[in-house]
């Protein structure tokens, strides 16, 4: 709970913040769902992470998890750590009276087209992934969730800048640019490798959390290498720590 609280505390109320209330422990879900709408941040809910569960015990689960919030819920459909959310399913959960918005991680085409047609202008659609964030985006999807804009902030905001203009070839171009990067992240952990790369520049990347290891000496020498090519190719915008 401390770093949602020190979140809220830095950002205030300047703009809107989506905080991650998925716990294995159910409890610990309701706790991080209210807290999370008591400083006025959004919290966004995983279904739980257990077996043989069926869609409508998943649809109880966020209907009991909803009123916890003040400011509504944002169903996140993580496949990565437990169960995918189908859209049939995710159609139904859109009508949960608190539901604003779904963090979408299955980006498989049929499941973007299907939620940016039939969910679109009801609740606020992100994709949550940025290493393949220009499909959805361009079929209609309101935002992104982007780990790899800690360490390409200016990149990565600039592609989502051109997309909202509807500059759709410009988008692509600067998204082409730090393929390199995406590849290194896709084979060391998107986010040991976005950590080493906020060092490298300078920021305060810090280390990941166990069960996750840093990346090894080699692969933050392969991520400098990646980072040095950015830094001289003009559409980046990219500068490295001196």
């Amino acid at each position: 709970m401390r770093p949602v609280r020190h979140v809220m505390s830095v950002v205030g109320d300047r703009i809107p913040v989506m905080l991650c209330s998925a716990d294995s422990n159910v409890g610990r879900v309701r706790e991080l769902t209210e807290l999370a709408g008591d400083l006025g941040g959004l919290p966004m809910v995983t279904p739980p992470y257990v077996s043989e569960i069926t869609d409508e015990q998943i649809i109880a689960f966020f209907q009991a998890m909803s009123p916890l919030s003040k400011t509504g819920l944002l169903v996140y459909n993580a496949p990565g750590v437990g169960i995918t959310l189908s859209p049939d399913l995710l159609e139904r959960l859109a009508d949960i009276p608190q539901a604003v918005g779904v963090k979408q991680g299955d980006l498989a085409a049929g499941a973007i087209d299907r939620l940016a047609n039939r969910l679109g202008g009801r609740l606020r659609l992100f994709c949550a992934s940025d290493l393949a964030f220009l499909g959805p985006m361009m079929a209609g999807f309101d935002g992104i969730s982007s780990t790899n804009s800690c360490a390409l902030p200016e990149l990565i905001l600039d592609t989502f800048r051109a997309l909202e203009r509807g500059d759709a070839k410009t988008a692509r171009e600067l998204h082409r640019i730090w393929y390199d990067f995406r590849a290194l992240a896709r084979r060391h952990g998107q986010p040991q490798t976005v950590k080493a790369a906020m060092n490298l520049r300078g920021f305060d990347g810090g280390f990941v959390r166990p069960p996750l290891c840093d990346v090894s000496p080699t692969a933050q020498a392969e991520i400098a290498a990646v980072l040095k090519t950015l830094a001289t190719t003009p559409q980046a915008k990219l500068s490295l720590a001196a």
